[in-house]
């Protein structure tokens, strides 16, 4: 008996070597892959600056994150009166994804600084590098802000979305002087994020990929492997608005969401927009007007029945047509129910 169970006791041993090994080499290419280098998409269906540039005006800017050069650009620049508003995009895209929601805050008066992150876009890098990152390039864009005399008297409130959601919250821990915060599906950290999607993936077993996420979060992040959105929301008073979509499958709103720890939030200026309605209640799927998400999701349909359909430059041929004939623009309509009330948020904020 007692060899057998030295010999079931170095098998189990074996097993769990195997497995950690397995599980750190597995989770380190997961995480390559989703912070690998976001490139400017040839087509999209999704408003993008060349769709309304006739309209709107921009002034470029480049400023520096670390090692990497960042482009950006300020919308709405004869905009003086009310405040800037910096833009912080999510971590699969670029901030021209964001297009029509930025026209939108350019229509109503604010001044607009929105930049693509590291690895993203039109800026510099081979990679997102991690969740962190966003937080990062956002120190940097308002150390620019602060740089520029122009920009720097005016009153800067914050915008992000998802990897944006988290930085504009995060951001409040870090030396910057902003008066209003909007999170739009934002994560609370890092940690959380990672726990939440490996809960997704791997369902009662995804706990078991906790030690080795873990260790893959503090070998990419180091002393700022803690870093926390809800913390950096506790730690001051500014108002902060806390937007959500319930049935969100990229940010869970009752797990990773800065929203699911709302009975952890102590600043007392913290408010909360939670979307609801089926099919607008989703990771982004509230950002747009019922009708035009309508239209929105039959171009989606359309586009898909062409790219089965054809194939090689016909293809190419069809969707660029497709693409042509097709109201771009009204598509990505922004939602007023979102819109109007992060507006009068700020306005609050502002004393405007």
């Amino acid at each position: 008996m007692p060899k057998l169970a030295k010999r079931i006791s170095i098998a189990l041993a074996v097993v769990a070597v195997l497995f950690s090994v397995a599980s750190m080499a597995a989770d380190h290419m997961i995480s390559e892959s989703t912070f690998q280098r976001q490139e400017i998409p040839e087509r999209s269906l999704v408003a993008h600056y060349a769709d309304v540039q006739e309209d709107y005006d921009r002034v470029p800017v480049t400023f520096m994150s670390g090692d990497t050069r960042l482009q950006g650009y300020i919308y709405g620049p004869e905009n003086n009166d009310q405040g800037l508003v910096v833009f912080a995009h999510g971590i699969w895209s670029w901030h021209q994804d964001y297009m029509t929601m930025i026209c939108w805050l350019v229509d109503h008066g604010w001044k607009v600084f929105a930049y693509d992150a590291t690895g993203c876009g039109e800026s510099e890098g081979d990679s997102t590098k991690s969740f962190a990152q966003s937080a990062y390039d956002l120190d940097a864009a308002l150390t620019y802000v602060e740089s520029d005399a122009d920009l720097a008297a005016m009153p800067k409130v914050l915008l992000g979305h998802s990897w944006g959601g988290f930085a504009v919250a995060a951001e409040l821990g870090f030396d910057h002087d902003v008066q209003a915060v909007v999170t739009m599906s934002g994560f609370q950290s890092p940690l959380v994020i990672m726990y939440d999607s490996a809960d997704s993936l791997m369902g009662p077993l995804g706990f078991t990929q906790r030690p080795f996420l873990w260790i893959e979060n503090k070998m990419r992040l180091g002393k700022d492997s803690n870093i926390n959105a809800v913390d950096a929301i506790n730690g001051c008073d500014v108002p902060v608005l806390v937007v959500h979509g319930t049935a969100d499958e990229v940010v869970s709103y009752d797990s990773a969401g800065i929203i699911a720890a709302r009975g952890r939030i102590t600043n007392p200026h913290v408010e909360y927009l939670v979307f609801d309605q089926e099919n607008r209640n989703g990771h982004n799927t509230y950002f747009y007007e019922a009708e035009a998400k309508e239209y929105f999701d039959q171009l989606g349909e359309r586009a898909a029945e062409i790219d089965e359909t054809y194939q090689g430059d016909r293809r190419e041929l069809e969707l660029d047509r497709f693409l042509e004939e097709s109201d771009i623009v009204y598509s990505n309509t922004m939602n007023p129910e979102l819109m109007e009330p992060i507006d009068a948020f700020y306005r609050e904020a502002l004393g405007l």
